[in-house]
């Protein structure tokens, strides 16, 4: 739902083309001394308890009751200074004499009635004028099958509405069962959540589990109770100490960077990576209650029936301009989901935004769970056509690019290949067994191979063929190793040629995307433009190659069930194409644009076996 200035009087809203007009909107500050200034700024009563209005956490005021003094620029951006407190808002208009009769002349003289402490904008339409209690309205939009709001008649109780939307199928029932037993204290009626003061602890998990776990339910339950805007969550969702949730030091050291005017954090990657965990319940003696429950920065999830935490949620954001890297949080679920992903993720954004980063790219794993989350960010993945990004907020012109993680996928495609053993390639054969050959030999003597540093022809010494179980399998060592086998005449390295040509270019991939020296050669290099004409003839060579393999059966393995490795290195190269030609023109011809890939990524190999 689109949010409203809260100023008494102006109907500034918070939309696209509000901020193409150049209006920028501000959340109250959560600092409580300048927080009471802003109140008393705006001076609005409450019209039930007749005390000064409290803003609700999806407050916010328009730039339009600011002086311009009260902002700094940084570059194109406008943000607002420290300490600055509204002080331009227009006198209340007194009411008209003449003509006007009725409830219009008998209007009080007083400011607007608001809702007590939720986002202003849920106020409900034909509320009396003097601030009588809200009542709810006979119907009420229900979410339908197709996504759409029919009016039909409300239900009275919270738990009533989430059973019901999981009985058609639009929520699980594994999150109705969670936040019925976590919750079962909330107010069940909808109209007492409108009469309360502030939300409460348990109102505010409440809120944040059921967004983060189905989006769309949320939105529904908004129409009827004061839920906050989903924007209004992330601060619910951080702590200040160290546990989970979005850390607030780390948010607010950065914060100062930008503010100091560090170019080098202005622009971002986010990296999101989860890990399997035990699961266990202990005792902690320091804080005196359960852990190992699910904790999504909210409060742990303790009650006898909710499930313990399965998997921990790692978010890390990484810079592009300079090797800078900063853990902004962790999360502990009970099973990772794409969509849930991709809620924190977007929630991450709207963090870093607030700040004044900008972020570029995602990067996760190559895995089930990365996959569903490209397709809930609306990333789409077909071999004829590729979209590589996702817009955030939705609706808005700002892209965001995704990439997998550059060593998940080589895992994929060796695992590809050790499946299928032979690979059909351009009239070649990709052939596993030449590997485990290779593998085979460290411990037989050949011939001394001609190495590029010595320049020396192969002499008639034998030695002992050192191979390293660690080193990837696509590199350009083992590319070499097979062609001077085949060149000694092995039998059986005779016809490796379709391998070795494999191998090359899967590590001339891995050089455009993981090289790390920003003074590199080739393909490792800065990216420039002459380096690039390089490196998009390599991805067009890989395309045409990854989409004609077949297996021995002849069926490509494009659409078979392990295509997800070749596919993820054809969205991580539209992805650098995207970045290279909207972005590449901000960074220093020093900055390698690969940061955003390599600098993500744990350092991981892909042995030969």
């Amino acid at each position: 739902m689109t949010r409203s200035c809260s100023a008494l009087g102006c109907t500034a809203r918070d939309t696209g083309r509000s901020r193409e007009r150049g209006i920028s909107f501000h959340q109250f500050p959560v600092d409580a001394a300048q927080r009471r200034e802003w109140i008393r700024a705006v001076n609005r009563v409450d019209p039930r308890s007749r005390q000064a209005w409290r803003p609700g956490p999806g407050a916010i005021l328009c730039s339009r009751h600011f002086a311009e003094t009260d902002f700094e620029r940084y570059g194109l951006r406008r943000k607002l200074r420290r300490g600055a407190v509204p002080s331009r808002f227009p006198r209340p208009e007194p009411p008209c004499a003449g003509r006007r009769s009725g409830l219009a002349a008998q209007a009080p003289k007083q400011p607007l009635p608001s809702p007590p402490a939720g986002d202003h904008t849920y106020s409900l339409k034909g509320q009396p004028a003097t601030g009588g209690e809200a009542r709810l309205p006979p119907e009420a939009p229900q979410l339908r099958a197709g996504g759409k709001y029919g009016p039909v008649h409300r239900p009275s109780a919270v738990l009533s509405i989430l059973r019901e939307l999981a009985e058609k199928r639009q929520l699980s029932q594994e999150t109705v069962s969670l936040l019925q037993a976590q919750f079962p204290d909330l107010p069940c009626e909808s109209h007492s959540w409108r009469q309360m003061a502030e939300y409460s602890p348990e109102m505010r998990q409440f809120a944040c589990v059921l967004h983060l776990y189905h989006n769309k339910a949320y939105d529904y339950l908004r129409k009827i109770l004061p839920l906050p805007h989903p924007s209004s969550l992330t601060n619910w969702l951080s702590n200040n100490e160290a546990a989970a949730g979005f850390s607030n030091n780390i948010f607010l050291c950065l914060q100062e960077k930008v503010e100091r005017g560090e170019h080098a954090y202005r622009y971002c990657a986010l990296m999101v990576q989860d890990m399997s965990l035990q699961k266990q319940q202990e005792w902690d003696p320091q804080t005196h209650c359960l852990t190992g429950f699910v904790d999504l920065g909210s409060g742990i999830l303790d009650a006898d029936e909710a499930p313990l935490a399965s998997d921990a949620i790692i978010l890390m954001a990484v810079g592009l301009s300079s090797p800078w890297s900063a853990p902004l949080g962790y999360f502990f679920v009970n099973s990772t989901t794409g969509h849930l992903l991709a809620q924190l993720l977007r929630q991450t954004i709207n963090k870093l935004n607030n700040i004044g980063i900008m972020v570029l790219a995602v990067t996760s794993g190559a895995t089930a769970h990365g996959a569903e989350t490209a397709r809930a960010l609306g990333i789409r993945m077909d071999p004829e056509r590729i979209y590589c990004t996702f817009h955030h907020p939705p609706g808005s012109a700002h892209g965001i690019t995704y990439f997998f993680d550059i060593w998940h996928t080589l895992q994929l495609i060796q695992n590809a290949l050790q499946c299928f053993q032979k690979i059909e390639w351009l009239g070649d054969t990709v052939q596993w067994q030449h590997v485990v050959e290779l593998a085979a030999l460290q411990e037989e003597r050949v011939l001394e191979p001609c190495t590029p540093r010595s320049g020396r022809p192969g002499t008639e010494e034998s030695y002992y063929l050192k191979v390293n179980l660690a080193t990837p399998l696509f590199s350009e060592g083992v590319a070499d190793a097979l062609e001077h086998l085949q060149k000694l005449g092995l039998a059986s390295f005779r016809n490796c040629s379709g391998t070795v040509k494999f191998v090359r270019l899967m590590s001339r991939l891995c050089d455009v995307f993981y090289g790390r020296c920003p003074y590199g050669r080739e393909l490792k290099g800065p990216l420039l433009a002459g380096n690039y004409a390089k490196i998009n003839h390599l991805f067009n060579d890989a395309k045409s190659c990854f989409i004609t393999l077949m297996d021995s059966m002849g069926r490509y393995i494009i659409k078979s069930k392990r295509k997800l490795g070749f596919l993820s290195f054809l969205l991580n190269a539209e992805s650098f194409k995207w970045l290279y030609n909207n972005y590449a023109c901000q960074f220093t011809t020093s900055t390698k644009l690969t940061n955003i890939i390599k600098s993500s990524m744990p350092n991981q190999s892909v042995p030969v076996p």
